[in-house]
């Protein structure tokens, strides 16, 4: 797997399969596409970070939104996608327990 960026808002996932997914980059969003369709769609919500003196942002991603088989998938493309989403936004991410042990990924 790789990804080659288009652009600051958008990213092509070159699975191993040979399949290519469409990373955007939206306001409070990632969103992959395949073939056109959106297949996952991960919501963040903005928290500032209490130890930084320039109130670097500090996004939780709060939520995932796909389809069993496509959520199943989702661990390994996580790492990349979310590092988009926050050299885009200029912060950091972090994934709450909850949603980390429903991605089945290290918490």
């Amino acid at each position: 797997m790789r990804i080659e960026p288009q652009s600051r808002q958008a990213a092509i996932l070159h699975l191993e399969d040979g399949r290519q997914l469409a990373l955007r980059v939206e306001s409070h969003a990632l969103v992959f596409a395949w073939a056109g369709q959106v297949i996952i769609r991960l919501h963040f919500r903005t928290l500032r970070s209490a130890n930084s003196p320039e109130e670097t942002p500090l996004f939780s991603l709060e939520s995932a939104e796909a389809s069993p088989e496509w959520k199943a998938q989702l661990a390994p493309w996580l790492a990349p996608a979310l590092a988009l989403f926050s050299q885009y936004h200029g912060g950091r991410v972090i994934i709450a327990k909850a949603l980390a042990i429903d991605l089945d990924l290290p918490a």
